[in-house]
């Protein structure tokens, strides 16, 4: 606060040497050099600003302050898509997920807790599972605190494709249906996803009925699979030909 006050009158007049700040209460009770303080409350204090030839040049009043030590916590929830049933994030990965506005370079400054548990080094999260996380600051740029920033939720969301059952097409005679029409009778958009593997040609029907399993994956890395699902070819009561 004295650091904030002297860069007030250095702005207003460059030519005052500050020399002593003496703090005091609205009451007029002197604090000297140590203002105390409590968490989250606002508080008065009126402040004396001498020169160096200790001449009273300012007085400040009603000069209002309130240490709120969760303003060094900016976090939010967050919710992410993996494909993978399990993630591994670093102390790090998780500070700039719920809190992008911290600068790498401070990192070290906090501590991760993941449900109630201090984080040191790598953690594995499962998918499809909701996380509550908060920091604690232990660096030494701000005034010592010991409290938690609020508790946010890292939710992960398992984004594998879910493929519906009991789909089919229709072809007629010994007609073999392309890896787009599968994909189209699937309700999937072939231009993300792909088959991981074709069926086996000629089909072997039963009646006029032939059955297989499907599974699709993206086509970007093969990292999104779907669930596997029976998928039936029907012959058509009747073909139009010419």
């Amino acid at each position: 606060m004295k650091t904030k006050i002297i860069n007030d009158i250095r702005v207003s007049d460059p030519s005052i040497n500050v020399g002593n700040i003496e703090f005091y209460k609205p009451d007029n009770t002197s604090t000297n050099d140590n203002i105390s303080y409590i968490n989250g409350i606002e508080q008065i204090l009126y402040a004396r600003v001498y020169d160096n030839s200790n001449k009273l040049v300012y007085i400040y009043k009603s000069i209002k302050f309130k240490f709120i030590p969760e303003l060094i916590y900016t976090v939010q929830n967050k919710t992410e898509q993996y494909c993978a049933t399990s993630i591994t994030f670093l102390k790090e990965d998780l500070i700039s997920r719920i809190s992008p506005s911290i600068n790498s370079s401070k990192y070290a400054d906090y501590e991760v807790y993941v449900d109630d548990a201090i984080v040191n080094g790598n953690i594995p999260l499962n998918n499809s599972n909701n996380y509550r996380i908060k920091l604690k600051y232990i660096g030494a740029e701000f005034c010592s605190i010991d409290l938690f920033s609020r508790e946010v939720e890292f939710k992960l969301i398992n984004s594998n494709p879910i493929l519906p059952s009991g789909k089919f097409a229709e072809v007629c005679n010994t007609e073999i249906l392309s890896e787009a029409e599968i994909l189209t009778a699937l309700g999937v958009d072939s231009t993300i996803y792909r088959l991981v593997n074709m069926p086996t040609t000629p089909y072997n029907f039963i009646g006029n009925e032939a059955k297989f399993n499907v599974q699709i994956e993206d086509r970007s890395d093969a990292s999104c699979t779907s669930n596997i699902v029976e998928f039936t070819v029907k012959k058509k009561n009747k073909c139009r030909f010419g």
